[in-house]
């Protein structure tokens, strides 16, 4: 006769943790997996938030999943209703900006670094004093079994709030206050800079994924900024807004050299979508400012300003197509 005992006896300590992980997400973590409203979303999505850099564990992760799914399946209504309901004192772009930097934090965090302090600085004034974690922060033996999952599920989180960055970034520039005031132009250059902030920590945090990894969220990353850099604003002009996208290029690669070829990339694509924005002296000066900072045999200019150039070609390499 075969005891329980002599049944553990017989299994690996990982396969007993893992049964115990089992009856422990039975008994504790299935009333989270439930299909959320619009609310509970955005209420789970600003808890997150309040939790600062506190890094995520799997069922946070699984949570915030299904709260960002559910904004984006959403009326944009509904969307916008819900969250005026909760009186938070920032606004929904805001929140997804924020989202995306801790995603980033979160992702860099799992790779054993860290971002660039010109990011990171800009997001500590939405840090918080210390507050009571939720039950999906507090780590369980679950947790620690599902920690090879992680790397797969922060990536689709980062693909869900970039897609959610960029479809309300389209309604909130609807709604530009178009008035030409010092005051407008720094709440303005402020937001933008924040929106900087965020967006290029994602391709920096991404360096360790496998090429159409990154390559998504590359190409994610310059629609967003191609769509910021020509937005129709009279409290600011497009050249200014490509200043400061290049000082922060210069800012972090001054810290750290790691990341020159993924400005250098960014900006070359971007170029590619507005090849006019080179004939702006300020943002010509200031592109080539970089590269000869940089990377002094770049030659990125003259590849997108002239992309089909004509070349001569001698005739006794192609006369022999016509000899008999």
């Amino acid at each position: 006769m075969t005891t329980q005992r002599d049944t553990n006896a017989s299994k690996s300590w990982v396969d007993i943790l893992r049964e115990k992980a089992s009856d422990d997400t039975r008994q504790s973590d299935a009333p989270q997996y439930h299909k959320l409203t619009v609310t509970e979303s955005l209420q789970f999505i600003l808890q997150v938030l309040d939790q600062g850099t506190t890094l995520f564990n799997s069922r946070s992760i699984t949570k915030l999943l299904i709260a960002l799914e559910v904004l984006k399946s959403s009326p944009d209504y509904q969307v916008y209703s819900s969250y005026n309901e909760l009186k938070t004192n920032t606004s929904l772009i805001t929140v997804l900006l924020y989202s995306n930097y801790l995603l980033s934090h979160n992702v860099s965090s799992f790779y054993m670094d860290s971002l660039p302090s010109p990011i990171s600085s800009r997001f500590k004034t939405f840090e918080l004093s210390p507050l009571s974690k939720p039950e999906e922060f507090v780590t369980n033996p679950s947790d620690l079994l599902n920690e090879s999952q992680k790397p797969e599920k922060m990536y689709l989180l980062q693909m869900h709030v970039l897609e959610l960055i960029d479809h309300y970034l389209d309604l909130e520039c609807q709604n530009l206050n178009n008035e030409i005031s010092p005051m407008q132009t720094k709440l303005f250059i402020s937001f933008f800079n924040l929106l900087l902030a965020s967006l290029l920590s994602t391709p920096i945090c991404c360096r360790d994924y496998n090429q159409i990894k990154k390559s998504c969220i590359e190409q994610q990353i310059t629609a967003i900024f191609n769509k910021a850099l020509n937005l129709q604003c009279d409290a600011v002009d497009t050249s200014r807004l490509w200043v400061c996208l290049v000082n922060y290029a210069n800012d972090i690669c001054y810290g750290d050299l790691r990341f020159i070829n993924n400005f250098v990339k960014l900006f070359q694509d971007l170029l590619y979508k507005n090849r006019k924005v080179l004939k702006n002296e300020l943002v010509h000066s200031g592109l080539q400012f970089f590269v000869d900072t940089f990377k002094p045999d770049h030659v990125w200019f003259e590849v997108v300003a002239d992309a089909v150039a004509d070349c001569t070609i001698e005739s006794s390499e192609y006369k022999y197509l016509y000899s008999v």
